[in-house]
């Protein structure tokens, strides 16, 4: 009788623990489906941690002007075709993508992408300020792919297009444009008063490039 008491004991114990370790489980699976929930802040973040080879690109221009300001920074507006023009998939795949270009443009500017392409559906609001932002510019972009250089006050300070040679080529291109102005803007920054005075965009743009 004991015998039979015993096995029944062990053998309760064993479909408990198999119990247990199912309900585990099951809780486990849950746990790990909730900690892949994540607010877009953080889904940004967590890209941005696993690829710092990524240029991070905005296309909210209110944004990127607040940005701007208070990085005392210039923008680099690249407008394009994404999904059609060859020569921006040419300028993407052999500048915009190298390493040694996103560290450049991340440190040194802050970047949005003005795109209208053919296939790709773009956010009606989106659309609408690309229209808006060819038409500002329009001076300036006579085709795609163009990269504008643009000082929070609105001057245009370098124009770059698709060139051959590879993104250490194209940098040291932009580097020669943007020297001047951003050596300027650097000794006024460094002589300029301490009073708060929020920067807004010039309605006239004043052009240094050819």
């Amino acid at each position: 009788m004991n015998g039979y008491s015993n096995r029944w004991i062990w053998l309760g114990c064993g479909l408990l623990a198999i119990l247990a370790g199912c309900q585990s489980g099951r809780w486990n699976r849950f746990v790990d489906v909730n900690q892949a929930i994540m607010s877009d802040a953080d889904a940004e973040k967590l890209v941005r941690r696993e690829s710092p080879g990524t240029i991070r690109w905005s296309s909210d221009y209110g944004r990127v002007m607040e940005q701007a300001t208070k990085e005392q920074k210039p923008l680099m507006l690249l407008f394009t075709g994404s999904d059609w023009c060859s020569y921006c998939m040419k300028l993407d795949k052999e500048v915009l993508s190298k390493p040694e270009f996103t560290s450049w443009a991340n440190e040194k500017f802050v970047p949005m992408i003005v795109d209208f392409p053919k296939t790709k559906r773009l956010a009606r609001d989106i659309s609408a300020q690309n229209e808006q932002l060819q038409e500002r510019y329009r001076r300036y972009v006579d085709g795609y792919p163009t990269v504008l250089f643009v000082q929070p006050d609105g001057q245009i300070i370098g124009k770059m297009g698709y060139e051959r040679g590879g993104a250490k080529q194209w940098i040291e291109s932009a580097e020669r444009q943007l020297a001047p102005a951003l050596a300027q803007a650097s000794t006024s920054s460094a002589h300029a008063s301490t009073s708060d005075s929020s920067a807004s965009e010039s309605t006239s743009l004043r052009p240094v490039v050819r």
